[in-house]
């Protein structure tokens, strides 16, 4: 400590790193049994006064408050060592060790400010999924299928359905007014099978496109008869993938039960409208 003029005012100057304190204390010989406490309290950003600002002894459990200049007193302190504390609304709190030995001892508080920004809040929803769409997302969830979720349709809403089901499931290609898959056959190639296909759980295969038709009938002069149904599939390229909230691949063997095909079909794609 440095040993000053018993006239001199003892400065202790706080410099705040975070919530830390650290103070210098210049210290002076004081024949005086009592001693003044002077606290003044500023902003640590603009250096403006604090008022208002609680000031404690907590081992004398005396208080005070700053007034309009920043600055809080106590009188009649004996000397020794003191715990002061300071706090102000919008503020850190800060505490010092002063070891009062003068006639009187200025502390200088300087308080950074708490930030006014909340903490993050994560928000966490929940997703409101119609009757018709659950068994969608639990076989989803189970994961034995392929998937497209409305999210990825809806990025691709610039092409066309047909597009979007070529793009992301290899093998599938339109083909004769229907949608097959090639499957590898080993050494003799690759083979074409047909895909069935449901919207919204209806098949939409193997529909008339005219229920029924008049022709004649081979061998009979005059004759008529149906025409045999032909095979129609839904128009996919007028469709925009924007429009389904999801679309599912299975093979013959993987697609659910109530799904799952007669026939020569390999595969089974499930669509899924909003």
């Amino acid at each position: 400590m440095q040993t000053l003029a018993r006239t001199s005012r003892i400065s202790l100057v706080l410099l705040t790193l975070g919530n830390t304190a650290v103070a210098t204390l210049p210290a002076t010989v004081s024949r005086t049994p009592y001693t003044t406490l002077i606290v003044s309290v500023g902003d640590a950003m603009n250096g403006a006064f604090i008022a208002d600002a609680e000031v404690r002894l907590p081992s004398l459990g005396r208080t005070a408050r700053t007034k309009w200049d920043g600055e809080a007193s106590f009188a009649g302190l004996s000397p020794g060592q003191y715990r002061v504390q300071v706090r102000a609304v919008g503020y850190a709190p800060a505490d010092i060790d002063a070891q009062l030995t003068g006639d009187s001892i200025g502390i200088h508080f300087e308080l950074e400010r708490i930030p006014s920004a909340l903490d993050t809040v994560r928000v966490v929803g929940t997703r409101t999924v119609s009757p018709r769409l659950q068994p969608f997302e639990a076989r989803r969830r189970d994961g034995i299928g392929r998937f497209l979720t409305d999210s990825i349709l809806a990025d691709d809403k610039t092409r066309s359905l047909r597009s979007v089901l070529v793009s992301h499931f290899g093998g599938i290609t339109f083909k004769d007014k229907g949608i097959v898959s090639t499957q590898p056959s080993g050494l003799m190639g690759d083979n074409e099978c047909p895909v069935l296909v449901y919207l919204d759980g209806m098949q939409m295969e193997n529909v008339d496109r005219t229920p029924l038709r008049v022709a004649p009938q081979s061998g009979r002069r005059g004759g008529a008869g149906p025409q045999p149904k032909e095979r129609v599939i839904p128009d996919l390229e007028s469709m925009r993938p924007e429009e389904f909230a999801g679309v599912e691949l299975y093979s013959r063997s993987t697609a659910p039960q109530e799904y799952r095909p007669l026939g020569n079909y390999c595969k089974v794609l499930l669509l899924w409208s909003k």
